[in-house]
């Protein structure tokens, strides 16, 4: 995708107002859809304080099955604090289309930081990147391709597909090398309890749906084949980034915290890593995304003492680099 293109799509995107979550605020919000990689419609919101100009900006990633409303807490948290924040669907998530692919969703992020960039009220040579879990690893990856990020908090993301598949399944299988159906499997255990919702076909073609994740069974096959090749491997392409906080809770029951230590252990620049103490793979999230009759999705785990260590370590870190 051409560097034009991508500059395009902020003049194409159409704003709307989004209703408040929260009374007082000194900031808006706006939702809008970009134009994705292969003409997909990306669902954003964009958060701007309400003064001053030449802000920093920060781009947040949600994790697979959630939606961008799952970084709601995150996004008024940076807002309230001077920040221009976007955060949107992933293809294949919520309100956005587009077939489910990591090139996809890193050509998408690369939309995004030029959206970002291009604003009048940015400050471009201040953008900074936060993704939980499967949003960690966009937010490593764009920040590897890109090389010109402030500054990148990775929320509890794999080294690798692999290791999520192992970590999650050891209990019903134990040390093992996974196969194209404990995909599935592992996308049941982690997921299906959680929103009630079930892959129950094997079909390459048949339509899925869990929680804000909707796919067919091939595309998420395609996700994990894409896996092995070391552009979307965050712990090879963290090498390459910056600046770099890893958060992870000690309890997190989906991803291996020991992932992010060995992260740590590879980042070769600037980089620093904590442990919330309790905290499970979900238990900062205040909502789970949207349902399908548009209403948040309450996170009954939902601890603000988790939320708040990730909140206050986050917002540390990145002003530290502004």
């Amino acid at each position: 995708m051409s560097s034009l293109y991508r500059f395009l799509v902020f003049v194409l995107a159409v704003a709307m107002v989004l209703p408040p979550f929260s009374e007082a605020r000194d900031f808006s919000v706006e939702r809008f859809y970009f134009p994705g990689y292969d003409g997909a419609d990306i669902s954003a919101m964009l958060y701007v304080p309400s003064e001053g100009s030449a802000h920093p900006a920060i781009i947040l990633y949600h994790g697979v099955t959630a939606t961008k409303e799952t970084m709601i807490e995150f996004a008024e948290n940076f807002a309230e604090n001077g920040f221009v924040v976007l955060a949107y669907d992933h293809r294949s998530h919520g309100e956005s289309t587009g077939d489910f692919t990591w090139e996809g969703m890193l050509e998408d992020s690369l939309t995004a930081l030029d959206i970002v960039r291009g604003r009048d009220d940015v400050d471009s040579d201040r953008v900074s990147l936060m993704g939980h879990s499967m949003g960690g690893m966009i937010a490593i990856m764009t920040a590897a391709v890109d090389g010109n990020i402030r500054a990148v908090v990775d929320l509890a993301a794999p080294e690798t597909v692999n290791s999520f598949l192992l970590w999650v399944l050891r209990p019903l299988k134990g040390e093992f090398e996974p196969s194209e159906s404990d995909v599935i499997d592992a996308m049941n255990t982690a997921y299906g309890d959680v929103y009630g919702e079930h892959i129950e076909t094997t079909r390459g073609f048949e339509p899925v749906r869990v929680g804000g994740l909707h796919t067919t069974v091939r595309e998420l096959m395609g996700i994990w084949a894409g896996s092995q090749l070391p552009r979307y491997k965050p712990l090879k392409q963290v090498e390459d980034v910056e600046d770099i906080l890893l958060l992870h809770g000690t309890e997190d029951n989906i991803v291996n915290p020991r992932d992010s230590e060995d992260m740590f252990d590879r980042a070769e620049k600037e980089k620093d890593i904590f442990y919330i103490d309790g905290a499970t793979h979900m238990s900062y999230l205040r909502y789970l995304g949207v349902k399908r009759d548009g209403s948040l999705w309450d996170n009954k785990n939902y601890d603000e003492e988790h939320a708040r260590a990730v909140k206050d370590n986050a917002l540390e870190w990145v002003e530290r680099f502004m």
